[in-house]
């Protein structure tokens, strides 16, 4: 593989705190070196003035639609749509037709991205079968607390308005995280 020398480009790097102009060598698909007046004998150079030199995005928020709604949206499309915007790993949601909720539905989406996809995609399963299981509780309470266990591995805790977006921490074995669900209903 040939070496790309990506020159005067504002690097944006949030790992080692680096926001300036600088050159980027890159040898065999790897970042080889970062600084200013990089050489790279033999390399193809694009002048990057002007430009963002940045990780790749990651959006986790992404309606692929694919099983089921190709009129609106392929694994295909989808995927170059977030490249062209920069972004390398996308997420996608579980509402779709039929609802990734399912280990089998699981894999096909990965095994579609795998052939069609030009960025990594990571599916979000559903919490409940069919999208079903947060309707049914929160129209009970309203306003509340809902817990879900999913085994003995994996607990959420979710705390939201029926129909809203929800603040949540879940248990991953022994360690608690917080996150952010996004609560689509299907009826």
């Amino acid at each position: 593989m040939s070496a790309i020398l990506i020159k005067n480009g504002r690097v944006i790097d949030p790992v080692s705190k680096l926001d300036g102009v600088r050159d980027v060598l890159i040898e065999n698909g790897k970042i080889k070196k970062v600084g200013v007046r990089v050489m790279g004998r033999g390399a193809k150079v694009f002048d990057a003035k002007g430009k963002l030199v940045m990780p790749g995005l990651v959006d986790l928020h992404t309606h692929l639609r694919d099983p089921g709604r190709p009129d609106k949206e392929t694994i295909a499309s989808g995927t170059r749509a977030a490249a062209l915007g920069g972004f390398t790993t996308i997420c996608c949601m579980a509402n779709t037709e039929p609802v990734v909720d399912n280990p089998a539905v699981v894999k096909y989406v990965l095994n579609k991205a795998e052939v069609d996809g030009v960025v990594n995609v990571l599916p979000i399963a559903a919490v409940s079968k069919g999208l079903k299981l947060f309707k049914v509780a929160l129209a009970a309470t309203g306003v509340g607390l809902l817990v879900i266990a999913l085994g003995s591995v994996v607990t959420f805790i979710v705390s939201c308005a029926a129909g809203a977006d929800a603040n949540a921490i879940f248990r991953y074995g022994l360690n608690w995280h917080k996150c952010f669900l996004s609560m689509t209903v299907r009826s």
